[in-house]
């Protein structure tokens, strides 16, 4: 009886439509290289096997990073002005890249995944860009993980705190993860522990340590590839036909 109930989950498994997962990603403490960062990990994460689409709500970073030009975005598949094939764009880094364009208002997680289900192939993993345009977006993803990226130094960590505690005081979010870029784990780690103890203290948000990622560290690197296996046991949204984005423990 066991080896048949094994078979039947299994099949079962196998038969199971793929679920799309969400990560937000907020890069404004780190302006002057969003771009490249976003790039960098969006291609880790396909390297890894997921099938990655970028939703860019930034400020044209990612597009820019890559060179690439655009004509239609969510918005518009949104609003009927063209069909979701037609707004996402193929990059020469492994993953498909949707620009959100002028969204009139707050994007559900509804209204992304009756998007994503127009694509014959719909992703595996979203990885919502915002860096501090649009910040609506970021709710999309709100019953996940929200991924904050910052620079190892003084400017940057401080910037990074002071969107923790408006996120804390505007979208009542209290957990976060910190990946610093341009540093060893080590010191990446005791910059993460001291952003804790002040978001801690002052906003009463929880800041968890969300990766390293060296100074010149090529996007298909050890360090890329470090963080996105790390996404494995992250809670990462789940986008689908359902009234809001619902939390699960891992991604696959």
């Amino acid at each position: 009886m066991r080896g048949t109930s094994d078979q039947a989950e299994g099949l079962r498994r196998l038969l199971a439509p793929a679920r799309t997962r969400a990560l937000a990603l907020d890069t404004t403490a780190l302006p002057l290289s969003a771009g490249r960062a976003v790039v960098a990990l969006a291609s880790a994460c396909a390297a890894a096997g997921r099938d990655v689409l970028v939703l860019d709500a930034g400020r044209g970073e990612v597009a820019g990073a890559l060179s690439l030009t655009w004509r239609h975005g969510l918005a518009d598949v949104l609003a009927g002005r063209c069909r979701a094939a037609d707004a996402v764009l193929a990059t020469p880094a492994g993953f498909r890249l949707l620009p959100a364009g002028r969204l009139s208002s707050p994007l559900e997680a509804k209204d992304l995944g009756r998007a994503l289900a127009e694509l014959a192939e719909a992703p595996t993993l979203v990885l919502v860009h915002c860096g501090g345009a649009q910040e609506p977006l970021l709710r999309i993803a709100a019953a996940g993980e929200l991924l904050l990226v910052a620079g190892s130094g003084a400017e940057s960590l401080t910037r990074v705190y002071a969107r923790i505690k408006e996120l804390a005081r505007r979208e009542g979010r209290r957990s976060f993860r910190l990946l610093v870029c341009g540093a060893k784990e080590a010191e990446a780690r005791r910059a993460q522990q001291a952003v804790a103890r002040t978001a801690l203290s002052y906003a009463g948000a929880a800041v968890g340590f969300g990766g390293s990622v060296r100074a010149g560290s090529a996007p298909l690197g050890e360090d890329w590839l470090r963080v996105a296996h790390a996404l494995e046991g992250w809670r990462l949204a789940e986008l689908g036909p359902r009234p809001c984005a619902e939390a699960v423990g891992v991604y696959a």
